[in-house]
């Protein structure tokens, strides 16, 4: 499978080793690069959670599945990961607009409309499941909507704020 995330423009090919509701990373490869990996995803479904455990580290992230997208948090920062399909452009930057990762609270808008803003900067301050997570923008240009502002709560999937190139 080749997966790309959102943060980076790295296409990553995954391999993974199944083994009942187990799964291990066994290598990760990015051009010339690879990467062995000695992780481990397992799904508990008596608690419903999936953890992550990568040399006796245990994470617990919460992932959630947007569109085509799969937005993944992790220690307090979202990864918004898609996989790569051959003879295809589209990506969630191309929508124009970001949307919640999870239902939360909005608890800080950090631009204003008609601000411009660089690729990566700090837009919002999203509140859910008793994490902060960042929403950062996912190119430059300008912000032309925010839709929700402090104090509001957001579905999964809403859009958050809009802006155009």
């Amino acid at each position: 499978m080749k997966w790309k995330s959102d943060n980076s423009d790295k296409v990553w090919s995954v391999r993974l080793l199944m083994d009942g509701g187990r799964a291990s990373v066994a290598q990760l490869k990015c051009g010339d690069e690879t990467i062995q990996s000695n992780v481990t995803i397992t799904y508990d479904k008596q608690s419903d959670n999936i953890y992550v455990n990568e040399d006796g580290n245990k994470l617990n992230p919460k992932i959630s599945k947007v569109g085509d997208s799969w937005w993944i948090t992790v220690s307090g920062q979202t990864f918004v990961v898609n996989k790569v399909l051959h003879n295809s452009k589209s990506t969630i930057e191309d929508q124009g607009g970001l949307t919640a990762p999870m239902p939360g609270i909005v608890r800080q808008v950090k631009v204003d409309i008609g601000q411009k803003v660089r690729k990566g900067q700090p837009l919002m301050v999203l509140e859910a499941m008793k994490m902060e997570h960042q929403i950062i923008a996912p190119q430059a240009g300008k912000i032309e909507v925010i839709h929700y502002h402090e104090g509001e709560r957001v579905e999964m999937g809403s859009v958050l704020i809009s802006i155009s190139e």
